[in-house]
């Protein structure tokens, strides 16, 4: 919502694939990170330290995450309901589910399916095939995770 309301109307869907496209970039880069550290250090190395490396990363992205928020605005349409004062009085999540409930349960729905496949197909195959079903070496599988996300 956030992001379709600080764009034209005839933008909306660049800007959500964007978003979208920001995702799977995301996952994508953690992907490539973790192919990096399994193929530049020998699996005990991994257990010792390595493993903390994608967290102190992580941790420098959402630093700059908080420094670049200072510069985000309030949507148009929030300013300028803001302005008229034209708030609603209740519960907006209460106004939401009465007049849009139908629309809500959709939508829930379907983003808990996106979520799904992203995590089982995504996320969670890797470890699948490293440890459960052909122990495959981890370099080997982030390698193919990194050019199905990419393919995705």
């Amino acid at each position: 919502m956030f992001v379709s309301e600080h764009v034209p109307a005839r933008h909306v869907g660049y800007a959500c694939g964007t978003l979208t496209a920001g995702l799977m970039a995301g996952i994508l880069l953690g992907s490539l990170i973790a192919t990096a550290i399994n193929k530049s250090f020998t699996p005990d190395r991994v257990a010792d330290f390595a493993w903390r490396l994608p967290f102190l990363l992580g941790g420098v992205f959402g630093l700059c995450s908080v420094y670049l928020r200072r510069w985000l605005h309030e949507t148009p349409v929030f300013a300028e309901l803001q302005k008229r004062k034209s708030l609603a009085a209740e519960i907006p999540l209460k106004a939401v589910l009465r007049d849009h409930g139908r629309a809500v349960i959709v939508s829930m729905l379907l983003t808990w399916m996106l979520s799904a496949a992203i995590v089982v197909v995504i996320l969670t195959t890797p470890t699948l095939l490293q440890k459960q079903l052909f122990y495959i070496a981890p370099a080997m599988v982030l390698v193919e995770n990194c050019a199905a996300t990419r393919c995705g």
